[in-house]
């Protein structure tokens, strides 16, 4: 599903779009933001998140910087993350839980650094 914006863009130029709209995805309070513009209730919204399942293949997932933008493209599919990502709340508890992830994988990275160097 082409949205008609996208009528006349070069094949780069979409990618370029979609790869920056996809990584994105990965900021709990953009998501927020969308939800609470109200594109997360729009079934045209719904139907290019799913449109844009196709970054999970292996070919196109390489260009991610991101892994979560993936993750939450797929939980955008559920109405019910959708619902709960209107609440900035939520979405404080999300960012707080992908930083601490970050944070913990960080730590390791560094400490398996260490180990390897010592």
């Amino acid at each position: 599903m082409t949205p008609p914006e996208l009528d006349g863009v070069t094949d780069k130029d979409r990618f370029e779009l979609e790869l920056e709209f996809v990584s994105a995805l990965a900021n709990p309070r953009y998501v927020h933001h969308l939800a609470k513009e109200g594109f997360l209730r729009d079934s045209r919204f719904i139907a290019f998140l799913r449109h844009l399942s196709y970054w999970e293949r292996p070919e196109y997932a390489k260009f991610i910087l991101y892994p979560h933008a993936l993750r939450f493209r797929r939980e955008l599919e559920r109405e019910e993350f959708r619902r709960a990502m209107e609440n900035p709340r939520n979405a404080e508890r999300v960012f707080a839980a992908q930083y601490a992830f970050w944070a913990s994988r960080s730590a390791n990275a560094s400490s398996s650094a260490n180990a390897a160097t010592t």
